[in-house]
């Protein structure tokens, strides 16, 4: 995700928000999704380490923790969301903090 600087310049973000893979193994429902579209997944996961890093940009150090993923499955049926709608803030923060690798 670029932004806009004061001058109107494209800019890299702070941070690259972390990312997930999983296969159909995992959960079946991803053979039906599509690209660019948005869907809740409820995880369980297991700690597995933990530890202070370097800040992304210099700006300190930063708890950051790994997690094995357990199992994921969809909490409220196969619910795609159009654009506009916002997927649910707690949920985002929460595997934002889960899955930060």
């Amino acid at each position: 995700m670029k932004t806009k600087d004061k001058d109107n310049e494209t800019t890299m973000p702070e941070r690259m928000p972390p990312t997930l893979s999983l296969n159909e193994d995992d959960l079946p429902e991803l053979k039906k999704w599509r690209v660019g579209k948005k869907y809740d997944i409820l995880l369980r996961v297991e700690q597995v380490s933990s530890s202070k890093g370097d800040g992304y940009n210099g700006d300190g150090k930063k708890m950051e923790a790994r997690f094995r993923v357990l199992s994921a499955r969809v909490p409220n049926g196969d619910v795609e969301y159009e654009e506009e709608e916002e997927i649910n803030p707690a949920i985002t923060r929460a595997v934002k903090r889960k899955m930060h690798s």
